[in-house]
């Protein structure tokens, strides 16, 4: 959970429960990209995130294919102050913002 209210996705994450999404065409996965604060011609340290292809599953552990994620860079993470949802189910009710000390 990040400072600013909202989750962040990282390599060293371990299983974490989210919603996939069908996009209509590239110009949607050209928003979200805007949307995450990702450039795929910029820098990865300029970026936010990073976007992955990786696995996804059903809460039962059946496989569902891939997807595209976006990673945060654990070094980032830590420069924001980011808790560990050890649970890996973040909700903003459950996890509102909150001021780093």
């Amino acid at each position: 959970h990040l400072p600013m209210g909202y989750p962040a996705l990282t390599d060293e994450a371990g299983w974490v429960v989210g919603t996939r999404l069908q996009l209509r065409d590239a110009a949607a996965l050209a928003a979200m990209d805007a949307f995450e604060g990702y450039d795929p011609e910029r820098s990865p340290v300029d970026n936010a995130y990073t976007r992955q292809w990786r696995s996804v599953c059903a809460i039962d552990g059946t496989a569902l294919g891939s997807a595209w994620m976006y990673v945060m860079a654990v070094a980032r993470v830590h420069h924001h102050q980011g808790v560990w949802i050890p649970t890996g189910v973040w909700s903003q009710t459950d996890w509102p913002s909150i001021q780093p000390d």
